[in-house]
């Protein structure tokens, strides 16, 4: 993660300059708010963070870097450019294998592709997101296991099927602050209800689809929260403890 990365440049005395072309950092991990979080205490250790902005040009003297301009205009001064922009599998190799490519590569519970014998596991497979029922490619490391078991039992005569896996899982620590998402970060209209609250430097957002957890970010504590993420893989539904759960999860911060 290039957040991670820029901070141990600062931590090892670097002037640090994060160009992010979103409106916030962490477009993938957190929302507005907390994001805003993370990015004042980054700030307050010596980062600079330039958002909504994008880089167009890497500029250079004599055959090194001596800064980046943006797409504003303006140009940051830098010797030495990290970029991070996320990864996407390279299934190009497959292209002409007959085996089945949609985003990725499409595998059964099995982790059978069409073509008979192959298997497939890891960061190139397509599956089921199941904050959303959507069809997801994940880079997740978690994912990457639960398939490779899944494969390797099944490639060596075994019988096992894929466990429910997410696209987002994330935990991690910045600045500081803990921050954890799962499921869903985004909301639908009239589809999903969204629910946050902050209380003395932490932050808590669930979302939820009727009687169902699909999504959740914590800021700061984070007590419980693989309970909650599991809750949101498996799909349970809550029925009448949703409104009981909501309010563990908002007083466990307090």
């Amino acid at each position: 993660m290039g957040i991670k990365a820029a901070e141990a440049l600062l931590r090892a005395g670097l002037a640090v300059t994060v160009i992010e072309q979103q409106p916030h950092i962490l477009p993938l991990r957190a929302d507005a708010f907390a994001a805003d979080a993370v990015a004042d205490r980054l700030r307050q250790q010596g980062m600079t963070i330039l958002i909504s902005d994008a880089p167009v040009e890497i500029t250079a003297s004599a055959g090194r870097a001596s800064g980046v301009r943006l797409a504003s205009g303006r140009t940051a001064a830098a010797d030495l450019v990290l970029l991070a922009a996320g990864v996407k599998p390279n299934i190009a190799f497959l292209a002409q294998s007959g085996i089945e490519i949609k985003r990725g590569v499409v595998v059964d519970q099995q982790m059978r592709t069409s073509a008979p014998d192959i298997y497939a596991a890891g960061d190139l497979i397509q599956f089921t997101d199941q904050a959303d029922g959507s069809t997801a490619v994940s880079g997740l490391w978690s994912n990457a296991v639960h398939s490779g078991r899944v494969a390797g039992c099944n490639m060596s005569g075994g019988k096992a099927a894929a466990p429910p896996m997410l696209a987002v899982m994330n935990s991690t620590e910045i600045a500081g602050l803990p921050l954890l998402s799962a499921g869903l970060l985004k909301s639908t209209a009239g589809r999903h209800e969204v629910v946050a609250e902050a209380c003395g430097g932490n932050y808590r957002r669930l979302i939820f689809e009727q009687d169902r957890l699909a999504g959740l970010l914590f800021l700061g504590k984070a007590e419980r929260a693989g309970v909650y993420a599991n809750l949101i893989r498996c799909r349970m539904p809550l029925g009448g403890q949703r409104d009981a759960l909501l309010r563990e999860v908002m007083a466990e911060m307090r």
